[in-house]
């Protein structure tokens, strides 16, 4: 079975992409959210803006189907 590799996201907090589309999936809208999601706070900040276009990407796509 073919295992899609995972780009991490934030290093502080272990996020990769992987969590980032399930929190998406689970109805999470924000970036803070799914930090929320996943019980953690931004640390370094170096994260959040790819963090924001990833849930905009994504996010864009549920509503699509």
């Amino acid at each position: 079975k073919f295992r899609e590799n995972a780009m991490y996201i934030c290093l502080c907090n272990n996020i990769n992409s992987k969590k980032v589309n399930y929190a998406i999936e689970k109805g999470v809208s924000s970036s803070k959210k799914i930090y929320s999601f996943y019980n953690c706070k931004p640390k370094c900040g170096k994260c959040i803006d790819l963090m924001n276009c990833i849930v905009e990407k994504e996010g864009d796509k549920l509503k699509t189907y």
